[in-house]
């Protein structure tokens, strides 16, 4: 819904524009203040409007839209950066009157009418007024004409870029937000890099597992997975993020991604590959990790209409298999302001002492662990008579848990193979279909007593191929022939006919009872503390909940206190 409103005011802001003349008589301020640094503009909008909507160059605001309502039907503010040469073939110091007049008339919209034209001024620049009147479709599936007025004013920033502010509103209500619309124009003033403080790097301390990297960030800053690729985005938790598929913040942002390197690869040919770039293509050689020194290539490139600016820092992890690809990104203005933010994190750096997530499966290493299963089909891995039960609720299609997967791999070759604790394997679908397929692979794989061999190559095919690339039934079939001894004919009849469809539905109802609501989800209980339930499904008396960001001396940890 939300992509669908910003694609429909997007075609309004080519359609409609015409406000108020700029010297209307105000309403009571607008008070909620929006720095949009990619414009480099600070404006203020009504407290009730809904939060500002950004993609790439462009801003709206509005009020807020009830259930199903068209964003046509509100009035609405919008900020747009242009480049007149490139979307209208202008001269570059083609005048603002022209530029003013191509936007409002580029809609396509044949009932667009200019009804006046005329030279204003915005935050004491120079500018142009365009007024019009048009019809616009209620939406893209509804034709039902709206009656819209308002105004588009052209002008240029400080640094030579042209700026559109549009503001429109159904006829019927123009009336009444002529001046909403007149003090959000005269709120506007140009911001400036000078003065502004830089998030400082603290003591808050991220851990990165797929590139098996730690590194500190500015207090305030959150994590949020990516999905489908090993990688993770942190930024200050009440930052806005773009609502198209940049990936941005309206603000500094860091994304981790980690890439398998070749034979012979350096941070620098690694990160021009990533990147698609030429091996002739200059990168600047650094060390990242304080005393550590490690090696690392930086590029940083600029998008042309937003001035965003994106840092690439590439560096290997501790076994040379992967590469820990940081991206930076900032506004343009804010580069320099932002770069010893991003020093403090680049120093922060330490590479844990973990096998690369990447190393192919070694299924040998897993001989002689005791598989078997639970009363209503969930895999056990290690021996039953262990006094500890580890019940592992994952997907993996969920990052987060590929990203736990060092830890649980590292786990099932030591405590699990001691006999110290059983690993159990709960899948639930919490990415939909595919996730029902892994899930349905793993436990049809376990008829055939490779259940740990396919944890890992599932595991192994989402962190190099992509879970979407990965995770298809032919594609399983094609990887799975690698396993020695597995019957891919056999495995193939077992997941379509849905033989474990019932063991899925039972750890949905296991999950439901406990009340777990996302993945992973880690339980360590004392086999003493198990019971069965009417359903058949083991569920635990109680239990401890281990938090799957923290590392394999932690889970060991936790499994020896219970025992004690």
């Amino acid at each position: 819904m939300l992509r669908r409103i910003v694609i429909v005011l997007l075609l309004c802001s080519f359609a409609a524009v015409g406000v108020p003349a700029l010297a209307q008589t105000p309403t009571p301020a607008p008070t909620q203040v929006f720095n949009y640094w990619d414009a480099g503009i600070r404006l203020e909008y009504p407290a009730d409007w809904a939060a500002p909507q950004i993609v790439v160059g462009q801003a709206f605001l509005a009020p807020v839209l009830a259930a199903g309502e068209s964003p046509v039907n509100k009035p609405f503010f919008a900020v747009r950066l242009v480049d007149p040469q490139r979307e209208f073939n202008l001269a570059k110091d083609a005048p603002l009157e022209a530029l003013a007049q191509t936007v409002a008339l580029s809609s396509g919209f044949s009932s667009v009418e200019i009804t006046e034209s005329a030279t204003a001024s915005v935050a004491t620049v120079e500018a142009w007024v365009v007024r019009l009147a048009a019809k616009v479709p209620t939406s893209e599936t509804d034709a039902t004409p709206v009656e819209i007025i308002g105004q588009s004013v052209a002008t240029l920033l400080p640094d030579g870029r042209y700026i559109t502010y549009i503001a429109t509103s159904p006829r019927d209500d123009w009336s009444s937000y002529v001046n909403v619309a007149a003090a959000i124009m005269r709120s506007i003033s140009f911001l400036r890099s000078t003065g502004t403080p830089a998030p400082i790097v603290g003591p808050a301390l991220m851990s990165f597992a797929p590139g098996a990297v730690t590194f500190n960030t500015p207090e305030g800053w959150v994590e949020n997975a990516e999905s489908g690729i090993n990688a993770r985005t942190f930024y200050e938790q009440n930052a806005l993020r773009y609502t198209d598929t940049s990936g941005y913040v309206n603000g500094p942002e860091l994304v981790t991604l980690a890439v398998p390197m070749q034979a012979n690869d350096t941070p620098t040919s690694a990160l021009l590959r990533f990147l698609g770039l030429d091996s002739g293509t200059k990168l600047r050689t650094l060390t990242v990790g304080g005393s550590q020194a490690l090696p690392a290539a930086e590029l940083t490139t600029v998008k042309d209409i937003s001035a965003h600016a994106l840092t690439f820092v590439a560096f290997a992890s501790q076994d040379g298999k992967t590469l820990n690809v940081f991206r930076w990104s900032s506004p343009g203005m804010l580069i320099e302001v932002l770069r010893p933010t991003l020093e403090g994190i680049l120093e922060s750096i330490k590479l844990m002492p973990a096998a690369s997530v990447f190393a192919p499966p070694d299924f040998a290493a897993f001989a002689g662990i005791p598989v078997s299963a639970t009363s209503d089909g969930a895999l056990l891995i290690g021996s039953p008579d262990a006094p500890v039960r580890v019940i592992n609720f994952m997907d993996f299609a969920c990052p987060y848990c590929d990203a736990f997967f060092p830890t649980i791999h590292q786990f099932m070759l030591g405590y699990v193979k001691e006999g110290k604790a059983t690993l159990e394997f709960r899948y639930l679908s919490a990415q939909g279909e595919i996730s029902l397929l892994t899930g349905l692979t793993a436990l049809c794989a376990g008829d055939q007593s490779k259940q740990v061999e396919m944890y890992e190559l599932q595991i192994y095919l989402a962190q190099t191929q992509g879970a979407s690339a990965a995770f298809t039934l032919d594609n399983l079939m094609t990887q799975a022939a690698q396993i020695g001894g597995l019957d891919v004919t056999a495995l193939r009849s077992c997941i379509t006919g849905g033989k474990y469809l019932p063991a899925m539905e039972a750890t949905r109802v296991l999950a439901d009872q406990i009340g777990i609501s996302e993945v992973p989800t880690v339980l360590l209980i004392k086999e003493s503390a198990l019971v069965t339930a009417a359903t058949a499904t083991p569920v635990p008396a109680s239990y401890t909940q281990f938090d799957p960001t923290q590392d394999l001396a932690a889970l060991n940890a936790a499994v020896d206190q219970l025992v004690q």
